[in-house]
């Protein structure tokens, strides 16, 4: 290696270290600029430099460590940014291809309603048209031979046979009789047609309900400091009846669910059981007599039952099911009560569990008595060629009017929706209930109860329609309120039904047929110290908060 010339002195080379200063100088420097300056000779300066320039190197090998950890990290996050906008923008290619398509057959629907109706049009126009032309000839025709008759008293003023057949004309044309009724005929019950009443009817070929049913389709999250954040999406509407319920939904494996819904508003005596599609295509429908609940029997086959009918269904066929009694239920002996069973819920999405309203008559010949009780039942279910065979287990239990049932994920605790309005927690041990909420206020309108997986807990949901909030229980914890799932948000309209899938997603049914599913939720922790003692006195506000795309 060649000697390191100083700058200033180009024809010395730098051998002493200025202490000092802490620079290299060359021999003129140390006589001119730095005369005075303690400085060393450069070999002697490197002594122990090695060491330090060591410390210096691993200092170094740290950072770079951690420089290209950074550097690793943020080509992971630019590779997964990079993915979410292919996936973002594979769906906003797939929502516009839909929604074009969609646009396309509304289009088309509207012009052939439309072409429909042109044709009615004209054919009652036509058909109006030759009557008018047919009564406006024969008028001609009689103001002709009027004009005849007229033109021959005026030629011929004695002639008998023109002053007959004039006084016979004036005679018919005032009383009506002979030609004159003809006129009658003519002149009356002419055509009242209207052309724009019959073509408004096309103008509902375009629904605001078919358009929300793929513009509302967005994710709504919630985020609000009072109530648990929310990730909300319509699926489809399932019926066109504005305040018909949504009693059931029960989602299957391969994507489908089933939905049991209400025929006719505030009329359950009948309703329709039908399998959808997640965009809302039928794929098979029947009538069920009473309220209907459903639940997973089976693989692809679900378990329906209603006021007098247990079926179960799959998307191709229905059987019958018939219920097989352990020796749990004792036999009745002659002489004991009669005892009516009527189903009145099952739990959500697989039926493990039931609940029957016990209805006891006491037959004697001064007076019948009459006491209602129910069981809940455990339900395992067998398939025959023909039917399905439901063996059930019974244990009593005190509930006047039960309308919901769901049970936790160990069978421990059972929610029951009774007619009071009220939620009861019963423990399969003891008959009586173990807990119980029932807000004060009489806004409290319970349509049914959920167990569902929340930040990692199972807590009992209770669907609340006439508030559209959904309230959040601690079960083990004496149905301890929690707070308010989706509350204040547009989507969650009047609650009627809910459940959850395989992959712990919330299906709620509203009422009005719409189907939502909730792809996460998240209930906000409370301040320490802060504990609800009792359920609120007062029912949720609907609260407008930020809603998120």
């Amino acid at each position: 290696m060649g000697e390191v010339l100083c700058d200033d002195h180009p024809e010395e080379r730098l051998r002493f270290l200025c202490v000092p200063c802490d620079v290299l100088i060359c021999r003129d420097c140390k006589l001119t600029d730095h005369e005075g300056h303690k400085s060393i000779d450069v070999n002697k300066a490197t002594t122990g430099l090695k060491d330090k320039l060591e410390d210096h190197r691993g200092r170094l090998e740290e950072r770079l460590k951690v420089l290209v950890r950074v550097n690793r990290e943020v080509e992971e996050d630019k590779e997964a940014a990079s993915q979410a906008q292919r996936r973002l923008r594979t769906r906003i290619k797939n929502r516009s291809a839909m929604l074009t398509s969609w646009i396309k057959d509304a289009e088309q629907a509207a012009l052939d309603s439309l072409k429909n109706v042109s044709l009615k049009v004209d054919a009652n126009l036509s058909s109006t048209t030759s009557d008018l032309d047919r009564r406006r000839d024969e008028m001609k025709e009689m103001i002709d031979s009027i004009n005849e008759i007229v033109s021959n008293i005026a030629r011929s003023p004695g002639s008998s046979s023109d002053s007959v057949t004039a006084l016979r004309l004036e005679r018919d044309m005032r009383t009506g009789r002979g030609k004159g009724e003809n006129l009658e005929r003519l002149t009356e019950s002419l055509p009242n047609y209207s052309v724009l009443s019959t073509l408004h009817g096309v103008s509902d070929a375009l629904t605001e309900v078919m358009v929300l049913r793929f513009i509302g389709t967005p994710l709504y999250t919630q985020m609000t400091k009072t109530t648990p954040k929310v990730a909300l999406s319509p699926l489809f509407r399932c019926c066109s009846v504005p305040g018909a319920c949504v009693n059931a939904v029960c989602p299957m494996a391969d994507g489908t669910v089933w939905v049991a819904h209400d025929l006719v508003e505030g009329d359950s005596t009948e309703q329709r059981v039908a399998l959808y599609t997640s965009d809302g295509l039928v794929l098979r429908e029947q009538t069920i007599r009473g309220r209907a609940n459903v639940a997973r029997a089976f693989e692809a086959w679900v378990y329906v039952v209603g006021a007098t009918q247990k079926k179960v269904m799959s998307v191709q066929e229905t059987r019958d099911a018939i219920s097989e009694k352990d020796g749990s239920d004792r036999r009745k002996k002659q002489g004991q009560p009669r005892q009516k069973f009527t189903h009145a819920a099952l739990s959500k999405l697989h039926a493990r569990f039931s609940i029957k309203t016990v209805k006891t008559t006491s037959t004697s010949s001064e007076k019948e008595e009459s006491q209602d009780d129910a069981m809940i039942c455990k339900i395992e279910a067998r398939s025959l060629p023909s039917l399905w065979i439901v063996s059930e287990t019974f244990f009593p239990v005190k509930a006047l009017h039960p309308l919901a049932l769901d049970a936790d994920s160990t069978g421990e605790f059972f929610a029951v929706l009774v007619v009071e309005p009220a939620i009861k927690l019963y423990h399969p041990s003891h008959p009586n209930a173990i807990a119980n909420y029932s807000p004060s206020g009489e806004n409290f309108s319970p349509a049914d109860v959920c167990f569902y997986v929340l930040n990692g807990v199972e807590v009992l949901l209770v669907a609340d329609w006439f508030n559209s909030a959904i309230h959040v229980l601690d079960h083990k914890n004496k149905l301890r309120f929690q707070g308010y799932l989706g509350a204040g948000c547009p989507l969650l309209s009047q609650p009627t039904a809910m459940t959850t899938d395989d992959h712990n997603r919330l299906w709620v049914g509203c009422k009005g047929g719409h189907v939502l599913m909730c792809m996460s939720a998240e209930l906000d922790s409370a301040d320490e110290g802060e504990e609800e003692e009792s359920p609120p006195e007062v029912p949720p506000k609907r609260i407008d908060e930020t809603y998120m795309f």
